[in-house]
């Protein structure tokens, strides 16, 4: 069995993606599959529960191997009401991405002035202001669906900011990679998630038994 966690935003769709192609290619192996929030999912992997830990832009810490997955933009978006005007533009969301993130934006957040709403998820800020109108940082990715559509619109101008997907596993095999019956565990893989965007020969030696 594999433990694999990762963070809400991340799952759709692309740890989704790799569930199903996981049946498909390698249906011997189990799969332990959850979400959770990025201080979480490390502990988790310290303590032997997860395999992988897939995040965003998480701490950088001694004795974790990582390697970088998807990489993606935060674009401003805000939305139009129905005659195509922006509709409450004024009415800025801040979503928590992270220490980077601050740090960046807030050496340009001057025109934004003070946040009506701060929010610690993105899909909980992107779900709020498509109801009650706004504006805010949202991945590119995510947001979309939406601007294709008409809800929203990127505003012009408006900086950019990197936002990575990282691929997290312990530095060594872990003791833990065996269970307490002492069955084997699958070795992980950060090459395992990749795997589904690749060709299928591309998995192959990348989950060995111990």
């Amino acid at each position: 069995m594999v433990a694999l966690g990762g963070e809400l935003s991340l799952w759709n769709p692309l740890l989704l993606d790799w569930l199903v192609w996981m049946r498909k290619a390698r249906p011997e192996i189990a799969i332990h599959a959850q979400v959770g929030v990025p201080d979480q999912l490390i502990e988790q992997l310290r303590t032997g529960v997860l395999d992988i830990a897939v995040l965003y832009a998480p701490k950088l810490l001694p004795g974790f191997r990582v390697e970088l997955l998807v990489e993606e933009q935060l674009v401003l978006v805000r939305t139009a009401d129905r005659d195509g005007e922006p509709a409450g533009s004024k009415h800025y969301v801040y979503v928590d991405w992270g220490p980077l993130f601050a740090a960046q934006h807030d050496a340009s957040s001057s025109a934004f002035g003070e946040p009506g709403l701060m929010v610690g998820l993105g899909p909980l800020g992107l779900s709020y202001i498509l109801r009650a109108g706004g504006m805010g940082y949202f991945r590119r990715g995510a947001a979309a669906p939406y601007i294709e559509t008409g809800q929203l619109e990127v505003v012009e101008g408006a900086p950019e900011f990197t936002y990575p997907g990282l691929c997290r596993l312990s530095g060594s095999k872990r003791g833990a990679s065996r269970r307490a019956g002492g069955a084997a565990r699958p070795e992980a893989s950060c090459e395992m998630i990749v795997a589904p965007r690749r060709e299928a020969k591309w998995l192959e030696g990348r989950i060995a038994t111990d």
